[in-house]
């Protein structure tokens, strides 16, 4: 089961740049649940994906999931080599990106089809 995502910033700050939500979707299957929002750089380029999982009734970053573990990779890439800033500032930009999301999402809703999941 795949639907629309909830309402998001366009655009996320990245340390000296900003970077844009490309897709973001609800995704229900066998052995995950959860939010999978994907980037996309300022030049068109995809800077990789993101899961948040559902856990109850809250949503929280999954950084052992391999969407999460490729788009932390790319994103922190693209930081390194296209903006050229070092390893502790890219970390730290990282680190920010992801506190602004658990903000923003911590606010969400899981909707009721998803929960319902949850309930069985």
């Amino acid at each position: 089961m795949k639907q629309a995502g909830p309402k998001l910033p366009r655009a996320l700050p990245l340390g000296p740049t900003v970077v844009l939500i490309a897709d973001m979707h609800w995704d229900a299957g066998d052995d995950t649940m959860g939010l999978f929002i994907a980037f996309q750089r300022t030049d068109g380029d995809s800077a990789g994906s993101l899961f948040f999982s559902v856990d109850g009734r809250r949503i929280g970053f999954d950084a052992d999931h391999p969407a999460s573990t490729d788009g932390l990779e790319r994103l922190r890439a693209h930081l390194l080599r296209d903006c050229r800033v070092n390893a502790d500032v890219a970390q730290d930009a990282l680190d920010e990106l992801l506190a602004t999301l658990r903000d923003i999402l911590g606010d969400v809703p899981v909707p009721p089809d998803l929960s319902d999941r949850l309930d069985e």
